[in-house]
């Protein structure tokens, strides 16, 4: 036995020599070591001797499977990272913004607008990056892997995953960008309770929504919350944002071998904000939406979602993250992590294309939210000729040149209804109309005075006027796309267009 023991210390050391030898030696084509892990070994320095460990670690086991799995963690390392973001202003100055200090999210926003008055526009900036590889132990990665072998060879509802659907959505540490941290013993404990073998599989999933939607609830002042909360400080407070939410029931459900992931829309197309929810998958492939309330998923879909994308641990060589080039600045949420298009497992979609003279390399189609045009779809900008694919139906949209500083429109918004495309172009011809809303169903107050916007290129103000007996009288163009404020700021005001003499919010 000792000899034995010994033998197997010489060759781990042997082993262990050949892999951290020379770059030349990794980039060999020795079988079974991929070229894409050979890749991260290369690229992680002096934190090496931690992914070879657990390496080697694999190697000695006889099961193929769980070799592969961890063949597969390393191999995505490097495209997963955690971003730490500051709050800062014009001059570089940087705030924290503490949810407990307030009592909504319109105080909250308030008080980014006084600081705005003084300092100039507030925006999340990344500080610093923290690439997965850098901050990772081998003991980390052996009892993940271990941790989430066993609970998909022994769920207690006796769920049989291929092996492909095991490595992509239940084996992966993380959901998000959040910071690492173990998990699957705790939360296993936790909520392994729950599950009852004699239920179906969707009774158990929707008992453990509810459950967790119990333990947690959704605080719009946490928006503003960039950091993901630790997952037990999270269920200590019991309130978080959509990122908290999601992440801590994805990786309950993985705890328990369930497969899941993080299903996202970046802006919601008629309201401020983006949306998020959590997706479980069958071992027959169905897919069962988790909302973080007890209301149905589907009430959110027709004329608000514009794209629906899917988070993953792993590169989609059809997302903007795996195409890009990585200093290359891109709009939020659609070219800092890994995803994929899932929109036409949601709704009917229609392809959009435009021809324009930007030389830039991307382009973007954008929803209205927050006060501003933002990008939830992209394409590639082939010699001029710009092709969207899968968007949304009942949405209007905006063509967009992003910059981060000066975003500008190549087009003018358009809609798809019906399968008919209708642009928005200001007609040099006007009608006489009345308008009684400034967002759906958000009355006008009476003598209070707003400002009517159209849109031609930008924002254009067509008058200034106090209502009477809530009724704004205007004189508009035609076939344009209008905007009713009644201050400045166009946070959480609504786009609109009129049909029938009679306004239709969007």
């Amino acid at each position: 036995m000792v000899k034995s023991d010994f033998i197997q210390s010489i060759t781990l050391v042997l082993l262990f020599i050949f892999l951290m030898g020379s770059q030349s030696c990794l980039k060999s084509k020795r079988e079974g070591i991929p070229p894409d892990v050979i890749e991260v070994l290369n690229l992680s320095g002096v934190h090496k001797p931690q992914l070879t460990k657990f390496i080697l670690e694999c190697m000695q086991t006889s099961d193929s499977l769980k070799l592969d799995a961890a063949f597969f963690m390393i191999a995505n390392l490097h495209k997963n990272y955690t971003a730490y973001y500051k709050l800062v202003d014009s001059t570089g100055n940087s705030y924290q913004i503490n949810p407990e200090d307030y009592n909504n999210l319109k105080e909250i926003m308030n008080y980014i607008d006084s600081l705005e008055y003084k300092f100039g526009v507030l925006s999340y900036t990344a500080d610093s990056f923290a690439i997965d590889y850098s901050r990772i132990s081998s003991e980390f990665l052996s009892e993940n892997l271990k941790q989430s072998f066993f609970s998909w060879k022994n769920s207690k509802l006796g769920l049989t995953y291929d092996f492909e659907t095991y490595k992509k959505f239940i084996l992966p540490f993380k959901v998000d960008n959040e910071n690492i941290e173990p998990f699957r013993e705790f939360l296993s404990n936790e909520f392994i309770g729950i599950i009852d073998s004699s239920k179906s599989f969707s009774d158990n999933i929707i008992s453990l929504n509810n459950k967790i939607n119990s333990l947690i609830y959704y605080d719009e002042r946490y928006i503003r919350n960039l950091p993901v909360q630790p997952i037990q400080e999270l269920l200590k407070n019991g309130k978080g944002n959509l990122t908290d939410i999601n992440i801590l029931k994805v990786k309950i459900l993985r705890s328990l071998g369930i497969a899941a992931t993080m299903d996202y829309t970046p802006f919601i197309a008629d309201s401020s904000g983006w949306y998020a929810w959590t997706t479980v998958f069958s071992p027959e492939g169905q897919e069962i939406r988790l909302d973080i309330k007890n209301g149905k998923l589907e009430n959110l879909i027709n004329g608000r979602i514009a794209k629906v994308y899917r988070r993953t641990y792993f590169a989609d060589s059809t997302s903007l993250f795996a195409k890009k080039n990585i200093k290359e600045s891109t709009a939020r949420f659609l070219g800092h992590f890994n995803y994929f298009d899932v929109s036409n497992s949601y709704f009917e979609t229609i392809d959009y294309s435009i021809y324009h003279s930007s030389t830039n390399k991307y382009l973007y189609v954008s929803v209205f939210n927050d006060g501003d045009w933002k990008p939830v779809d992209w394409a590639p900008n082939n010699n001029g000729q710009v092709n969207f694919t899968e968007l949304g139906k009942e949405i209007i949209y905006l063509p967009l040149d992003w910059n981060k500083d000066n975003s500008k429109s190549i087009g003018n918004p358009f809609q798809i209804k019906d399968d008919i495309i209708i642009e928005y172009s200001p007609d040099e011809r006007y009608h006489n109309i009345s308008l009684i809303y400034t967002a759906q169903k958000t009355p006008i107050i009476s003598e209070k005075t707003y400002k009517l916007y159209y849109w031609d290129d930008e924002w254009k103000l067509l008058n200034s006027d106090r209502s009477n007996k809530g009724v704004i009288l205007a004189r508009v163009p035609i076939q344009c796309v209008l905007l009713l404020s009644e201050n400045d700021r166009l946070y959480n005001k609504r786009i609109f267009v009129i049909e029938n003499g009679v306004q239709v919010f969007h």
